[in-house]
């Protein structure tokens, strides 16, 4: 849920939102979190990109106005390249254990990446 709405609020992502839960996923014993973060992210890229790819809408907590917006602001090409840089991304910050909170703010860079080119 706490995904979602922070998904909710692009283009303008509301970087606040996403500091706060950058540092609940970076505190101590947070292994989990990012995990569960990472999981819950990808899962969600993973089915924007079946769902173009077989162009259905989406479906269940993806059918929203703020995820089709998403959605459609990229072609397919483009989610395959999100769904693959958001992966090297968590398998790195996973294996170089880079800081929990820059992993979590770089996922929302990485959903941003053709307005940052």
């Amino acid at each position: 849920g706490k995904i979602m709405a922070l998904l909710s609020g692009w283009p303008r992502w509301d970087w606040p939102q996403i500091h706060a839960q950058a540092e609940i996923v970076g505190r101590a014993g947070g292994e989990n979190a990012l995990q569960s973060f990472s999981v819950v992210l990808q899962w969600i890229v993973e089915s924007i990109v079946r769902n173009r790819a077989c162009g259905q809408k989406p479906t269940g907590i993806l059918d929203n106005d703020a995820v089709l917006n998403l959605t459609n602001h990229y072609s397919l090409a483009d989610w395959i390249e999100i769904c693959e840089n958001l992966r090297v991304h968590f398998d790195t910050a996973d294996f170089a254990n880079l800081d929990k909170r820059q992993a979590v703010i770089g996922a929302f860079s990485i959903l941003d990446y053709k307005e940052a080119a």
